[in-house]
């Protein structure tokens, strides 16, 4: 494991007096005290050139001990956690002293920046101020420069930018702030363009979901932290509240009153804890949560149907999915990707047999019509060799299908066919429905009946991944003002993967009458 070097004095001096620039000045950075819980310095560091030297100078700023790393090269560094960290601060002083010691070129990075009111710049200039730095940089409109290194700033929103993004190959370091919702096809524009030696990529975020591009990307480096020669390939931390000595007591007071007011919003704000994108969240993250193992905690057995639904995918990037349950308890869940549907229909096939399915539900749309062919060939083959049809009912699902029992009133005041825009928005708003009941009954003792409630067995393949897709749909109307689910598409937009697994659980309990389309029974084609 590499470890950072502490030059002396005198070495220090030598590489200052080979940075020298104009008029005899001295580049370095300013004196920067890394402090401890208590304010006191415990490192007190200057920044010349690339490199980090212990001084012993008066310090001009102080920044949490625990991102004394991000002085350190690594081409990733992120850090993630909640409000109150002092992350966007603290990296932006390190961004700053770099500036300040060598002649460094920065793109600040957003999602979506349509001017230059809606980037960071007037935070890093209010940094600036504060610390007393006005005159070392000189500030435009648009941009941040130093003329004592050259360094530059400037500022770029990336979705409606790609082009211009794609030609910043010459950025050292490219700051990414709430970087939570920054798209994974945005990601695809940045990381190429950081193509010089030594490039960094920063980031700020604060996760919403598991499934984020950004969390999902950070956990990729955060598991090869070094490089084959031992250099630091990427730092990546969860930094909050509590490593930040100058959390302010006003802080301090609104986080209390937000962890008793609202529990579930006070770990995400607070904590940095990844949660729900909104409140139009269908499924909140706390009744799914509730929902783990709520058999054991509210005392019932598996009856009635078993059932499986199927998610069908072609052989591309997307993934197929099944899910499993019993009765009100789901407990199992599978998927997989790069198979044709001929594979997927002889798998969930045999799977019904081995565990003895009642009900095999599945995607019959697009490329599911396959699986519906084989599906029942698979049914024929059987019955010609043994004269018996598979033992369990197959069932076709159809997303935009109309609703089922579309005159029973799903409210007082709204009947089914008024309620919903398709089976699609039914089906999961039926399990909405479950997973509320069981946050009642869980949390606040509510009595409802087993079929009623929802249980997640917590020994799942996969259960984190599952709860996370659960809570990333949002609700959506159409043109009438009838409740539908967002769609796939619109979920891409916000750079969120097709809910594989939670589309195969909802078909698990979604309603299929002898009037949906695609139904069809086992040998009912002879």
């Amino acid at each position: 494991m590499a470890r950072n070097k502490r030059p002396t004095l005198a070495a220090i001096e030598n590489v200052e007096r080979k940075a020298q620039k104009f008029s005899g000045a001295i580049t370095g950075s300013m004196v920067i005290a890394l402090v401890d819980e208590n304010k006191e310095p415990v490192r007190v560091v200057q920044l010349v050139g690339r490199d980090v030297f212990d001084v012993k100078k008066p310090p001009q700023i102080s920044i949490p001990m625990i991102f004394g790393d991000y002085l350190y090269p690594a081409f990733f560094k992120a850090a993630r956690g909640g409000r109150g960290s002092a992350k966007t601060q603290s990296i932006i002083r390190i961004i700053l002293a770099r500036m300040q010691a060598t002649c460094t070129y920065v793109g600040c990075f957003r999602e979506i920046q349509k001017s230059i009111n809606e980037s960071i710049k007037q935070t890093i200039e209010t940094v600036i101020n504060d610390l007393g730095l006005r005159d070392q940089f000189y500030i435009t409109q648009k941009e941040i420069s130093h003329p004592g290194t050259g360094s530059k700033m400037v500022f770029a929103g990336v979705k409606h930018n790609v082009t211009n993004v794609k030609g910043m190959d010459w950025i050292d370091i490219a700051f990414c702030e709430e970087a939570e919702n920054i798209s994974s096809a945005s990601w695809e524009v940045i990381l190429p363009t950081l193509r010089k030696d030594n490039a960094e990529l920063m980031i700020c975020y604060n996760p919403k979901n598991i499934l984020d591009a950004t969390h999902i990307m950070c956990d990729q480096y955060a598991a090869q932290p070094f490089n084959e020669d031992g250099s630091r390939a990427s730092i990546v931390k969860l930094i909050n509240y509590k490593d930040n000595p100058f959390f302010t007591k006003t802080s301090y007071d609104q986080m209390m009153r937000m962890k008793k007011e609202d529990p579930e919003l006070y770990e995400h704000i607070w904590l940095g804890m990844p949660n729900a994108d909104s409140e139009y969240a269908v499924i909140k993250p706390s009744w799914i949560e509730a929902a783990v193992d709520a058999h054991i905690k509210l005392g019932f057995e598996p009856t009635g149907v078993r059932r499986i639904g199927q998610d069908v995918a072609d052989t591309g990037k997307d993934t197929s999915a099944l899910c499993a349950c019993h009765g009100s308890i789901v407990w199992d869940l599978m998927e997989w990707k790069g198979k044709d549907v001929i594979y997927t229909a002889k798998r969930a096939y045999n799977y019904c047999i081995d565990n003895k399915i009642d009900e095999l539900v599945f995607d019959s749309i697009g490329v599911g019509a396959g699986v519906k062919a084989k599906l029942n060939e698979l049914s024929d083959m059987s019955y010609e060799s043994n004269g018996s049809i598979a033992p369990f009912k197959i069932s076709g699902f159809n997303a935009g299908g109309a609703v089922q029992n579309p005159e029973y009133m799903y409210t007082e005041s709204k009947k089914n066919k008024d309620m919903f825009s398709n089976v699609k928005a039914q089906a999961w708003w039926m399990v909405r429905d479950r997973f509320y009941k069981t946050w009642r009954a869980v949390v606040h003792g509510d009595e409802f009946e087993d079929d009623e409630v929802i249980s997640l067995c917590k020994d799942l393949p996969m259960i984190d991944k599952l709860k996370a897709e659960l809570s990333r749909p949002q609700e959506d109307t159409d043109q009438n003002g009838r409740t539908k689910v967002e769609s796939k598409k619109d979920m891409i937009k916000r750079g969120i993967p097709s809910p594989n697994l939670a589309d195969a659980l909802i078909m698990c309990y979604a309603p299929t009458g002898s009037d949906m389309q695609g139904l069809f029974i086992p040998g009912s084609m002879r």
